[in-house]
């Protein structure tokens, strides 16, 4: 991790920002998770539901490995639909313990991969 930065901060603060713009935009912004819509040129302000459609399609990216694709399954059910935490473990049939070890081992991989895009800190992001 660059400059001792935790990956796990940076993805928590990243959901944050994510679960506010959601709230604000009527909880449906677009989360197309097939490529990143950041700009390029600085000088242009990215809308909300670019922020939430970077936030859903790196995250997926990070994750895009053959032995991880429940920990994809659980990121786009529970950090991008924002399925609450019982209905998600329960489709995916896993129990507590592995939730929370997914979650984390979810956070760790995609905050990296947040910072190394530009997605953290939000608010920069975001100018």
């Amino acid at each position: 991790m660059s400059d001792g930065i935790d990956a796990k901060h940076v993805f928590r603060q990243c959901w944050g920002a994510y679960r506010r713009l959601r709230a604000k935009d009527g909880g449906t912004p677009g989360t197309d998770t097939t490529k990143p819509k950041m700009s390029a040129s600085p000088h242009i302000r990215v809308s909300s539901s670019d922020y939430c459609a970077d936030f859903a399609a790196i995250g997926a990216k990070s994750l895009d490995r053959p032995s991880w694709a429940s920990r994809l399954a659980l990121f786009l059910s529970y950090y991008v639909r924002l399925e609450p935490y019982d209905e998600a473990r329960r489709r995916l049939g896993i129990s507590r313990g592995t939730m929370n070890y997914w979650m984390s081992a979810i956070a760790k991989a995609a905050g990296q991969a947040m910072l190394e895009a530009g997605l953290w800190p939000p608010g920069r992001y975001l100018r």
